[in-house]
């Protein structure tokens, strides 16, 4: 009996030593397990409903980028982009706006990080207009090589294209002889006096790529611009046919046929867009404060009416000594990056923060009082990087009704990791924001390119769409090999994506490409792809 009890108690003992054992593996695997790993678990994409239309580089023998995109009202696609020449694919028709001074130059600025020269003498800017599937050029529009560069593209509901980068001499010297209408705003009082050895210009064209008029300024980019990561470039919003209001030297203008007025003074910083039926122009960007503490960037985002040049509403307008006080302490570096406007009237704002200690985390009229985020709610344990804050709020109350902070996650040491967002689009029922990330990107199990995280790197450009309240993600795929600034655009239930490759990555996602292989140093990339149901 002894003997039989000894039996069963060692027999009890082994079982409870391999409980323990089995315990003590399950909470190292447990504390192992990161907010990268519970993410990715906890994202169920879309089940394949975004499916890739056409993937395809386009260039020519030398360099060019895809800077910009947007859809034309009956769905075409127009790409704005910047090549260092001497040639570009042959496109029928093709139309040439000023002289060609095409001279031999080295096109990087840092050849062992394939940094290409945005001052090389030759660039020049170009639109290619697509079909709706992006199976065929149908017209380019270039400039003359070493006279202009494009940055910025912008279609009107009507239809009307405005583009703007930075310009030479030579181009507005050209405009003149051929007789192009040219609309010039004589810097104010105020403005550097300087000669300028460029300028930034505004060109109007028709949505069959026919040049109606260029306005011309010598300001220069400001650095809200520069840390946006643009063209040197002025932006400008239509509000109806050749009607549009523009941004320049801290002014508003409405530019008018082949005038152009002074509306009024802003405070500082970027036109992000406009709301037509209110009546109002959004300015938005960061200034540099201090909080008696430490030097603080403050965002802000202004609400101005375009007919009288009032500022309407300010958001985060707090005293910055209040924002570092012990009460509060909320001074991460934060910004206001991107804003578009819903039907509705809402504002979906991406807001940019250096920590997770920002403004951001309160609504934009109440430093007393929380708001809640979606998808990632919380940045416990960032240290200094760069992470998104995506926002809707409500276009009369300016109260925050839902978002969520986008970040990537290290998956070995548990904390946030830096991501930007260079663009953003709204469709009918989804957000799509597309950027570069570092490592630790969330992706989708539909994602496009499936990478491996125990052997891949997991970050670099990418495309993010989430739901209309930011809870979910519901797609999120990594682009290797696409260089950034990534820019994307929306229409009906597409997306289009575009930005620029040296095509080092064999995981570059390409399907029934124009152009399925690199042709010269670096590529324009361009991305078509579809929400099927």
């Amino acid at each position: 009996m002894l003997r039989k009890g000894g039996g069963d108690f060692g027999m009890g003992y082994r079982c409870l030593s391999l409980l323990m054992l089995l315990f003590v593996v399950a909470l190292v695997m447990a504390q192992k397990e990161t907010r990268f790993h519970r993410y990715m678990r906890k994202v169920k994409g879309s089940q394949g409903m975004w499916q890739i239309v056409r993937a395809t580089y386009w260039g020519g023998t030398s360099a060019e980028v895809f800077s910009d995109v947007a859809f034309l009202p009956d769905g075409r696609i127009v790409v704005a982009g910047i090549g260092w020449g001497p040639n570009l694919p042959s496109v029928t028709p093709t139309f040439v706006i000023g002289n060609d001074q095409w001279r031999e130059a080295p096109i990087y600025r840092d050849i062992k990080r394939k940094t290409l020269d945005d001052a090389h003498p030759s660039r020049a800017g170009f639109l290619l207009w697509l079909t709706p599937d992006a199976s065929r050029p149908l017209r380019l529009v270039r400039f003359g090589w070493g006279s202009a560069v494009i940055g910025w593209l912008h279609v009107s509901v009507d239809g009307t294209l405005y583009v703007s980068g930075r310009c030479a001499p030579n181009f507005i010297q050209w405009l003149s002889a051929n007789r192009v209408p040219i609309v010039q705003i004589p810097p104010p009082d105020d403005a550097p006096k300087t000669e300028p050895t460029s300028f930034l210009y505004l060109a109007r064209f028709s949505q069959e790529g026919q040049l109606d008029t260029v306005l011309v300024t010598t300001q220069q980019a400001s650095a809200d611009e520069r840390r946006a990561g643009r063209e040197m470039c002025l932006r400008c919003f239509g509000i109806a046919q050749k009607e549009a209001i523009l941004l320049a030297y801290r002014r508003l203008y409405r530019w008018q046929g082949n005038q152009v007025t002074e509306i009024g003074k802003v405070p500082d910083g970027v036109l992000l867009g406009l709301d037509v039926k209110r009546g109002l122009a959004f300015v938005g960007g960061d200034r540099n404060t201090h909080t008696g503490r430490e030097p603080w960037r403050q965002p802000f985002l202004y609400a101005i009416n375009i007919d009288n040049g009032q500022v309407v509403w300010r958001l985060w307008g707090w005293d910055p000594k209040e924002v570092g006080s012990d009460r509060y302490r909320l001074v991460s570096d934060s910004s206001v990056r991107l804003l578009t406007v819903t039907p509705e009237g809402d504002l979906v704002i991406v807001g940019w923060s250096d920590g997770g200690n920002s403004v951001f985390t309160r609504e934009p009229t109440n430093l007393d009082k929380p708001v809640k985020y979606g998808f990632i709610d919380s940045l416990w344990g960032a240290r200094v990087g760069s992470f998104a804050w995506l926002m809707r709020l409500n276009g009369e109350t300016k109260q925050f009704q839902c978002g969520t902070i986008w970040c990537a996650f290290l998956a070995t040491q548990d904390r946030p990791n830096s991501i930007g967002v260079d663009s953003l689009a709204l469709m009918k029922e989804q957000t799509a924001v597309t950027g570069g990330s570092a490592w630790g990107l969330i992706t989708t199990p539909d994602a496009w390119v499936k990478l491996d995280p125990a052997t891949d790197y997991i970050g670099g450009s990418y495309v993010a769409i989430f739901s209309p309240d930011f809870r979910d993600l519901l797609f999120c795929s990594p682009l290797p090999g696409v260089r950034g600034p990534v820019r994307c655009a929306a229409f009906g239930n597409r997306l289009v994506v575009v930005g620029h490759s040296f095509g080092e990555d064999p995981k570059t996602p390409i399907k029934d490409a124009l152009q399925p292989s690199i042709s010269g140093e670096a590529d324009g990339y361009l991305l078509l792809a579809e929400r099927v149901f």
